[in-house]
């Protein structure tokens, strides 16, 4: 069995997947924010996209996802991280709007870079 690997840039926030008490109950409330890690394209839904850790079941990320490279690559850098921006205030909104029990503030909203193994 192999290992598949895509390395995301984005803003926003991460939960632990056993945020809940169900995990797949949690799982099944971000499918349709899922991004599809084959396709090239990055799935927002509603302005939102989540990234569930598919491997160990640890994390899911939730926000805007500003670059994605292609399954078993890396994304090329160099990448100057501090030029990247957002609107925090409006990110955190939209995560509060749409799950409703988050209650995000912009201070919650971080830029992440991290390698995504499923």
């Amino acid at each position: 069995m192999s290992t598949q690997i895509n390395q995301y840039i984005m803003f926003g926030i991460t939960i632990p997947f056993e945020k809940y008490e169900d995990g797949s109950k949690q799982y099944e409330r971000y499918e349709d924010y899922m991004d599809d890690s084959h396709d090239d394209t990055i799935n927002h839904y509603n302005g939102l996209c989540v990234i569930s850790d598919g491997m160990n079941g640890e994390y899911f990320f939730i926000g805007k996802v500003l670059m994605k490279s292609k399954v078993y690559e890396f994304i090329d850098g160099p990448i100057d991280l501090e030029s990247l921006e957002c609107d925090r205030e409006m990110l955190a909104g939209l995560i509060t709007a749409t799950f409703d029990d988050l209650n995000v503030s912009k201070e919650d909203i971080k830029l992440w870079f991290f390698t995504h193994y499923r």
